[in-house]
Order: structure tokens, then sequence, then C-alpha cells
């Protein structure tokens, strides 16, 4: 539904994560929005031009406010902004965007008054946090964006071989037994469909950021519509598909070892070639809140999941518990053989 007043009190329309659903800011007032579920992934193959993106990077660009009227300026990577004149959340008009358009977007779930109660109940959790920390959260600056992301999905066929230890035993002479390692190999192939394999192109994050927010439920995604972007913020992709394509591959050739690592105990070495087929991807809008805030005057930078308040990024932590942890672990490390040393001598 494209409409940027309320037809009943003139007052802004925004998506409310609540509702799943376009709400007038001044009375309240719903409006639903299309929720066209089933994103349709196209081949990575196909001859749409996608490096747009370079024509955005190194320029600003102005379009027309769709409240007011007013001149809006936007930077690098931007895809919309807050009007500096009427404060409405303005995006810049899809069909003149250059390069690819959204395929998808997973909407927001998580208000911003739940995304403040529960990064107060997350870092709780998180190892090392500062006790006076989590007691007094600082007042939270929270960025409500969609994160601009390459959703990739194929099939893979692997083969592999290597080596593994495997426990044998055998009898002395004496009658005594002796158990001893032997290395073993094996090989064999594997076929595994990857469907939701996503790599961020965004600038405003890395890969290993996002990892520590995921998973988002990728059944509830949607197709895009402009709709859900309503109040909220937008970056444009910064990568080719292919580029990103390579970066799933890689994803998935990690999660393929840890897969056949897994079937086989005690594995000292391993080699996996794969080949891919069915290539395809959507490009996604992943929902994302930028939660700022200063402690003991420095400033900190974290990441929450919009669907499901996961949260990720540097937290304050406690200089003691890092202290007291290490020499934990050093006790442990040293008393082991000081233990050894110890009963050998009891014996003896």
């Amino acid at each position: 539904m494209d409409i940027n007043n309320c037809p009943s009190c003139g007052g802004k329309i925004e998506f409310s994560p609540k509702d799943d659903a376009l709400k007038c800011v001044k009375c309240q007032k719903i409006f639903p929005v299309e929720h066209h579920k089933n994103v349709i992934k196209k081949s990575v193959y196909n001859d749409e031009e996608d490096e747009g993106y370079k024509e955005w990077e190194g320029s600003t660009r102005t379009f027309q406010c769709q409240n007011c009227g007013a001149k809006i300026v936007l930077n690098r990577f931007e895809m919309s902004t807050k009007c500096q004149y009427c404060n409405t959340s303005s995006l810049f008009p899809i069909d003149e965007l250059p390069g690819l358009k959204p395929d998808g977007i997973i909407p927001f779930k998580v208000t911003k008054e739940e995304a403040r109660k529960q990064f107060a109940q997350r870092v709780k959790r998180k190892l090392f946090i500062s006790r006076k920390f989590v007691k007094n959260i600082p007042n939270l600056e929270l960025g409500a964006t969609y994160i601009s992301s390459f959703d990739y999905s194929f099939y893979t066929y692997s083969t592999y071989f290597g080596e593994r230890e495997v426990e044998r035993h055998r009898t002395r002479t004496d009658g005594t037994t002796e158990t001893f390692t032997e290395i073993r190999p094996f090989s064999g192939t594997k076929n595994h469909e990857f469907s939701d394999i996503v790599v961020e192109t965004s600038d405003k994050l890395s890969q290993s950021e996002i990892a520590q927010i995921l998973p988002y439920n990728y059944s509830e995604a949607c197709r895009f519509d402009t709709g859900f972007l309503k109040g909220y913020s937008v970056g444009y992709y910064n990568q080719t598909v292919d580029t990103g394509l390579k970066r799933a591959k890689d994803i998935a050739h990690a999660r393929l070892e840890n897969m056949i690592s897994s079937e086989y105990s005690r594995v000292v070495s391993l080699t996996v070639d794969t080949k891919f087929s069915n290539e395809k991807y959507a490009y996604l809008l992943l929902p994302l809140y930028f939660i700022n805030y200063k402690y003991k005057d420095k400033d900190y930078l974290n990441i929450m999941n919009g669907q499901n308040g996961n949260v990720g990024g540097k937290f304050p932590i406690s200089k003691l518990k890092v202290t007291l942890f290490s020499i934990f672990i050093g006790l442990i490390v040293l008393g082991i053989p000081l233990m050894v040393i110890l009963i050998t001598s009891i014996l003896k």
C-alpha cells in the first residue's frame, strides 16, 4: 500500500512490527500491507546488470521527499533517509535505482521498545560482561535499518578422502594388553542441498558480525513491498552477485567439512572436492537494529536481529572476570602435570 500520510488525520504512516501492518503515528489507524510469501530466486547467471552499486558508491543523489516535496540528499549506499523538513522516512524511487532491485524482505518483528528490553536481558548472558554495566545500562540510541544481503541456494556433490585415528589393542607375550593408535584412510561421497546461505552485502557491517545474530527465519520472508520500509532506513548492496556467490561457496565448503568430519571419529586430515549446481539467489533486505551507547567515556556499537532479538558486537567486559578466568585456566593446565607427578611419586 503506497501511502505516506493517513487519509483520516494526515499523520505519518509507518510500518508497525507489533501490528505487522502500516500504522498512523497520530491516530493509530491500521492499514494492511500485502504479505506475498515464496520469494522467487533467480539464476546467478542471468543477464541482469548487478553492478549498479558502483554508480552509488562514490556519489550522492538528490530526490524529492514523498511527503512534503522537499529536496533530500542520499549519501553512498543509502536507499532512504529521514527528511530534514518533515521528519518522514523517504525512500529513493525503487524504479530509478541502478542495478538490482530487492526481491524479498523479512519485516521487523521486534519493536524499538522490545529491542531495549531484550538488549538488557540478553547482555546478562554474555561471557565476562561487566556487572556494573548490566545493573545500569546507559541510554541506548537505536537505528532501525534494513541491510542488503544475497540469499543463495544450490546443490552440492562432494568427494572426499582423509585419515583418522583408530584405537587398536593387541596381546603381549606376557598376556597383558597393549593399546595403540593406528592411522587409517577413509573416503566417500556426499550430496547436499543448501537452501539459505546469506551473504551480507552492506557497507555497514561484516560477514562475521552478521553471523553473530543469525539465524533469520527465511520462511517469513515476503516479496518486496515498499510498505515494509516506511519509517526505516535502508542500505544499498555493495558487491556483485558473483562475488557473493564465491563467499557463499566458501561458507558451504566449511559446513560440508564439518558435516563429513562429524561422521567419523578422531579425524586428523580431510580433503573435500565439491561441485555446485542449480545456483540461485534472491536479493533480500534483513531487519537490523544498530545500538549505540557510551559507557565509561567509551563509545560502543552493537547490533540486534530485528526479527528475533539476537545481539552481537563488542560489550563492556569486566577485567576482573577475565583475570580470574585466566588464572583458573592456568591452574588447570599446570595442575594436571603436577597431579600426574604427585600420583606417580605416591605409587612409587
